[in-house]
Order: C-alpha cells, then structure tokens, then sequence
C-alpha cells in the first residue's frame, strides 16, 4: 500500500451560489449594522453623541449601563419578572400535575370529558377574554399587582400545560 493522496477534482462554483452568498451577507450588514450602532452610542458621552453619532467612540462610558439601570428601575422590573414567572410557573406545575394525576392514576370516569374540555379551552383566544377580565379584576383591585398577573397567567396556561402532561401521564403504567 502506498501513501499516495488522491485530490477530489474542485466542482466549479455557480454564480447562482456567488449571487446568494452575496445578497446573504448584505442582509447580515443590514441587521447587524443597527445593533453594532446602538453599542456604540452606548458607549459614549452625551456630548459625543450629539457631535458624532455614527462614529466609534473615542472613551468608552461603561457607567452608562450602571445609571441606566438605576434610573430605568430594571432592578424592580427584572424582580416582578422573576416572581411572576416562577410564581406562575411553580402555581400551574403544581396545580396541573396534581390534577392530571389524579385524573390517569384513578379510574375516573369524566377524565375524557375533561382532555376534551381542556383541549377546546386552547381554542378559545386570549383577546376574547382580555377585557372582561380587566374589568373583573378592577372590581376586585387586583390591577397592577403581582397577583393578579399570576392568575391570569395560570389561567392562560392551564389549557396547554393539561394537554401536555395528560399525554405524559396517559403513556405511564399504573404502578
């Protein structure tokens, strides 16, 4: 045997691919180019914006991210989102589970019915609901309280999450 490298001949290059590479990385200067400007003017002072807005900044301001935080109030923001999230997300594992288990674990007799009643309720849109829930939760105070986004977000997911877990508990055995 002998070590001889045998090179595959090069297939010539379409100029249908040359095209599309090209008007591929004109589209990649067209989406990147607005992102990589906003850094940049991140970066500067307000002064440097104003005389020179499209140019590289010549001191980079980091501070700019420390009081954008503090006067944006994201430290209060980025809370609410944790403990609406989570709070949604441990309310309707929980709430969810416990009845889906019951549900395929036991020999109940409307578990059909209520797969079918779940599965309709992921037909019924958002928006068709929206403003007599914002009127029902005005009466009851509970605008613009953690609270009240938590149980409208359970109740958007429960549909869904019922679905999904039905079918994860429907292929498990009994034992």
């Amino acid at each position: 045997m002998s070590n001889v490298k045998v090179k595959a001949p090069k297939k010539p290059v379409k100029p249908v691919i040359v095209v599309i590479y090209i008007l591929l990385v004109i589209l990649a200067v067209i989406y990147l180019a607005p992102l990589l400007w906003m850094l940049s003017v991140s970066l500067k002072d307000n002064a440097g914006v104003m005389s020179a807005p499209f140019s590289l900044p010549e001191v980079f301001h980091f501070e700019n991210y420390a009081v954008a935080w503090t006067r944006g109030g994201y430290a209060y923001a980025y809370a609410s989102s944790l403990i609406i999230g989570f709070g949604t997300a441990f309310s309707v594992v929980l709430l969810v589970g416990l009845a889906v288990y019951g549900l395929y674990k036991t020999d109940c007799f409307f578990k059909e019915f209520f797969k079918s009643y779940f599965v309709a309720g992921l037909a019924i849109p958002t928006f068709a609901v929206i403003v007599p829930l914002f009127f029902f939760f005005y009466k009851i105070n509970l605008i613009n309280t953690h609270i009240g986004m938590i149980l409208i977000y359970i109740g958007i997911n429960i549909p869904f999450n019922f679905t999904f877990m039905s079918a994860f508990f429907e292929g498990m055995s009994k034992e």
